[in-house]
């Protein structure tokens, strides 16, 4: 396993993201982090 703390995420594939947010996070922020994890 291996964690990176950054602004943008590393190059990938992945086989598993783990993405950690709390419940009053703007969801709409999660959702382009998601985006871009999934590009």
């Amino acid at each position: 396993m291996t964690i990176h703390c950054t602004a943008d995420p590393p190059p990938g594939p992945f086989q598993t993201i783990l993405f950690p947010t709390l419940a009053g996070d703007s969801s709409e922020v999660a959702q382009e982090m998601f985006q871009a994890l999934h590009t």
